[in-house]
């Protein structure tokens, strides 16, 4: 689904705006090339660390921040964290690498709303922002199946029952619930069903989450 912002009359589309957080100027101008490709969203901020971020957001009305999940001699994490203390809570899609498996299930905790390879083409950098626009996370597959195995670590006082165990397997492979419903012989709408359950008897926020269980 293309997510963009529109004029409240004649349905003019307005490109969504973005702030890329990295200490890494490269990095900053080649996501912002990469974006920009894409005229549903414009890179309007820019910084390299968390002073510098925490300012735009009180001088922009951003739509979604890319931050650097290390960020240099600060911490990522811990600006994520201010980020969603925030009343709006913006969107935050964290930038990662491969070997940041226990940064990763951090920020998760704090409810980042998305995990983007820094090595991600344009393709895949727009499709990630229009996911997490339309109110759902994204973690791109590579991300997942590299943590994977430290994501899930079944907890037995939780009462599980078979389906839900299965459920929350698959969910940890990056599966939709179309998918989960085709791998279990379900229909989509009782995994819905059971993901729902799940969050109640977990106390969890989202989906993502599940997977530190």
């Amino acid at each position: 689904m293309m997510v963009s912002k529109y004029l409240s009359k004649g349905l003019i589309p307005i490109a969504s705006e973005i702030m890329i957080i990295d200490d890494d100027q490269i990095i900053v101008e080649l996501l912002s090339m990469l974006i920009e490709k894409d005229s549903n969203f414009k890179v309007v901020a820019s910084g390299k660390n968390a002073n510098e971020a925490l300012s735009h957001l009180k001088n922009y009305s951003l739509d979604l921040t890319l931050l650097d999940i290390r960020l240099g001699t600060d911490n990522g994490i811990e600006l994520l964290r201010k980020i969603k203390e925030i009343d709006t809570k913006p969107k935050v899609v964290m930038l990662t690498t491969f070997d940041d498996d226990q940064n990763i299930i951090t920020a998760l905790k704090y409810g980042a709303d998305g995990y983007l390879l820094k090595s991600s083409g344009s393709a895949s950098i727009t499709n990630a922002l229009n996911v997490v626009l339309d109110n759902k996370v994204i973690i791109e597959k590579e991300v997942l199946a590299s943590i994977r195995e430290k994501l899930y670590v079944k907890k037995d006082f939780l009462n599980l029952t078979p389906k839900e165990d299965e459920v929350i397997k698959l969910l940890a492979e990056g599966l939709s619930n179309q998918e989960i419903a085709d791998a279990l012989y379900l229909n989509n709408g009782t995994v819905r069903n059971t993901v729902s359950q799940l969050l109640d008897k977990t106390a969890m926020r989202d989906r993502t989450q599940l997977l530190l269980l």
